[in-house]
């Protein structure tokens, strides 16, 4: 055994077993880190979507409960008017 033979294998592993082991180390880390990047964003990016979605159905009940409500204005206004009505409560006051 040389002197450079022994002090490689002191410190551990060779170095032609480090560099292949530190690539595939980095290209895990990059791939872990860049799917965790790509996971975020497609969170984000559903729940913008989800807050859109929600937010169009709070505005289409919203229309329709004031054009409800606008439908009962007008059938009261109507019915205010109408003279059976106006008779009614006549006959119920005298009642």
């Amino acid at each position: 055994m040389t002197t450079t033979e022994s002090a490689a294998t002191r410190r551990g592993m060779r170095l032609s077993q480090r560099l292949p082991m530190a690539f595939t180390t980095i290209g895990l880390l990059a791939g872990i880190l860049s799917g965790a990047v790509v996971l975020w964003l497609a969170v984000g990016a559903i729940l913008v979507e989800d807050q859109k979605k929600t937010e169009a159905v709070v505005s289409a009940r919203a229309t329709e409960l004031a054009n409800y409500l606008e439908a009962i204005d007008q059938d009261l206004h109507f019915q205010s008017e109408n003279p059976f009505v106006l008779d009614a409560l006549v006959a119920f006051d005298g009642a």
